[in-house]
């Protein structure tokens, strides 16, 4: 066996245990069982089209592939995982081949067996160094963002298979007779027509490859016909491919306009400038950052036009996006990115090529078994990091929903306040969820009333566990912090947490920090705090007692938030007294965030939605992580009414939109 084969060999096992690992246990994830849930939910294709799909927004493929093979075989878990993975896998094929005829100036795609093929029998030249188009297999089969997006049931990879055919057909030779120009307009219509029914940004990566394609063909074109032959041609090119598109698309335009009429995702903020860099430095390794970087540049150097194409396919739809979530309303987001990326792979695989062929030259066996040995060297680099520094697999394939479910299983006598949707927590336990009696389900609690009912129904010295999610009011555990004498973090996973507080006290919140000191306020000193033993109603980290010294109503106060040393996740608190404004209505607590002189954000909370027996403190919340274009340097104002009040952070979830382990603010 020569080096070559062992190589592939190699990266081909590496691969297959990555990607086969999920179907051991497999475990649908939250997107998937909202899509799972709806399929179930109706049992006619109509009503599975105007109820199930049209409000979701997505396009509607991979939603009627689940709801067929439910209705045929009720929910097999399995075979949707191994649907995920296949068509994952299938990615990976597709990205590889792309890459080697770009990188190889091959004339058109070649078969999935003609390339099977090509690995094994072509030997290594000058011209094809060892394992040509490396980089993209290495990071689109082993790098913890596509392997751990690439398996599951959801709309990326599958899609992903037809972006990168389309790609490859327009990369592929211009240089043919009409007759087979117009097949490959045809083959990339329908490519894109199947992308479009899948994912909406999978459409517009496809859409900015025929971009490409009818320039290659027009530039070559130019120089050996006339302009009205060129124009003439041109123009029924455009004609077929936008006809064929817009009839395969004829049933996708509601579900488009309806999400257009969306708008966005609510939960998402406009983008900052350094979406890229926090992109590439939060879910990178170092290393791979600064060779990606080399690699790139080499193939913008040596190979400038090929480069320019594939740098403009990624550019153009990211600064689309971009632009359009700063206009409108926002839609970018790190999977965003996940049809795009793969051209800047692409790229760093011609600089690759650039560097093996030098090497080549080289006539050292040293030399030319470490160009070898370079791609088994970075595979495994990447293997375990996605394994060790990522923790996606265990982060990932035992989600929040799943843990919850393992919460309720592992505690039958414990009180639990879950919010979560029931839907996706059944899908996890064995009985019926109603037959779980100790759960406590917080799904309608939106103001905090609520919860104080709730309350109502403890013991003197109860504990709870408590469910939250990324979408859980901010307030809650704050307001619940104020009832327990103790506030343990159980785990923290990627969009959620488990909670316990201990010993349940409902006149906890009567130990007001003046009571044991009726004299003004001003004369609190260090050395009384420590000697009335009072302290912050709330476990909040950086926290600061403020006062009104004056003989006003309200009072205000400002701090950077880099004094209180926040992080991207954490919740900044505002606690204030309640018990005197029993007939006051209106008055709000309020919150102001400014860069330099530009107010970003706003928000109140009314003293009176806490006025409830046993309840004397009215807690403010501001959700860093859903406040667009906040830094350490950003200025927090506060007002309030009354004598005192305390600010601090709630340390928040690390993991609560997904997993950052390089870079956290």
């Amino acid at each position: 066996m020569n080096l070559r084969k062992g190589i592939i060999i190699f990266l081909l096992s590496a691969i297959l245990c990555t990607w086969l690992a999920p179907l051991i246990h497999p475990i649908l994830h939250y997107d998937e069982l909202s899509a799972v849930s709806r399929a179930q939910n109706y049992s006619s294709l109509t009503n599975q089209w105007e109820l199930g799909i049209k409000p979701d927004g997505h396009p509607p493929l991979l939603q009627l592939i689940i709801w067929s093979i439910v209705q045929l075989g009720g929910l097999q878990t399995f075979l949707l995982r191994f649907i995920g993975i296949a068509f994952g896998l299938w990615s990976i094929i597709e990205g590889f081949k792309l890459s080697i005829l770009i990188v190889n100036n091959q004339k058109n795609p070649t078969s999935t067996a003609a390339f099977f093929r090509f690995l094994f029998t072509k030997k290594s030249s000058h011209n094809h160094p060892p394992l040509v188009g490396f980089i993209t297999l290495l990071l689109l089969s082993l790098w913890w963002w596509y392997a751990a997006m690439g398996y599951q049931i959801r709309p990326y990879s599958l899609a992903l298979p037809f972006v990168f055919r389309t790609w490859a057909w327009a990369m592929s030779s211009t240089r043919c007779s009409h007759k087979l120009i117009f097949s490959k307009v045809v083959t990339m219509a329908i490519y894109t027509i199947i992308a479009a029914w899948i994912h909406h940004f999978a459409f517009l990566s496809c859409l900015t490859a025929f971009v490409i394609f009818t320039f290659r063909w027009f530039e070559y074109n130019a120089r050996r016909y006339s302009k009205q032959v060129i124009v003439f041609s041109w123009l029924k090119i455009l004609s077929l491919f936008i006809s064929l598109v817009l009839i395969g698309y004829i049933p996708v335009l509601e579900i488009l306009k309806s999400q257009l009429n969306e708008g966005g995702l609510a939960w998402l903020g406009k983008p900052s400038t350094g979406f890229l860099f926090d992109f590439f430095s939060s879910n990178f390794h170092p290393f791979l950052v600064l060779l990606l970087l080399l690699l790139i540049t080499l193939a913008v150097v040596t190979r400038p036009l090929q480069s320019g194409y594939l740098l403009f396919g990624f550019l153009f739809q990211y600064v689309l996006l971009h632009s359009y979530s700063l206009l409108f309303k926002p839609v970018l987001q790190p999977s965003s990115l996940y049809f795009s990326l793969p051209l800047l792979f692409v790229l760093a695989d011609i600089g690759w090529v650039k560097i093996a062929q030098y090497l080549s030259k080289v006539k050292s066996s040293l030399v030319l078994v470490s160009t070898g040995s370079l791609p088994v060297l970075l595979g495994l680099f990447i293997f375990i990091d996605t394994a060790i520094s990522q923790q996606w697999f265990t982060q990932r394939q035992k989600n929040y929903h799943y843990q919850f479910a393992q919460a309720i299983l592992a505690n039958p006598k414990s009180n639990l306040w879950m919010d979560a949707e029931m839907e996706t927590i059944q899908f996890h336990l064995p009985k019926k969820i109603a037959e779980y009696s100790t759960v406590n389900w917080l799904l309608n609690c939106n103001n905090p009333g609520d919860i104080i009912k709730k309350l109502s129904t403890l013991n003197q010295g109860d504990s709870i566990i408590v469910c939250t999610q990324a979408g859980t009011h901010p307030w809650i555990l704050p307001v619940l912090s104020t009832y327990f004498t103790s506030v343990k973090i159980q785990a923290f996973y990627i969009g959620a947490q488990i909670t316990t507080f201990s010993g349940f006290d409902r006149f906890r919140q009567n130990k007001n920090p003046f009571q044991c000191h009726p004299e003004s306020t001003a004369s609190i000193t260090n050395t009384y705090r420590t000697k009335c033993d009072y302290h912050c109603p709330v476990p909040l980290s950086n926290d600061t007692l403020i006062y009104n010294s004056n003989d006003t109503l309200t009072f205000t106060y400002s701090v950077d938030l880099m004094t209180m040393n926040t992080n991207a996740n954490d919740v900044i608190v505002v606690i204030a007294p309640v018990e005197w404004k029993s007939h006051n209505t209106g008055l709000v607590i309020e919150s102001t965030l400014h860069n330099d002189s530009e107010q970003i954000d706003w928000r109140g909370t009314l003293y009176q939605d806490f006025q409830h027996p046993g309840c004397n403190y009215a807690i403010h919340t501001i959700k860093l992580s859903d406040i667009p274009g906040w830094n350490n340097k950003t200025r927090l104002g506060i007002k309030v009414y009354g004598a005192w009040a305390w600010i601090g952070r709630w340390s928040g979830n690390p993991y609560l939109y997904g997993i950052s382990p390089y870079n956290q603010r």
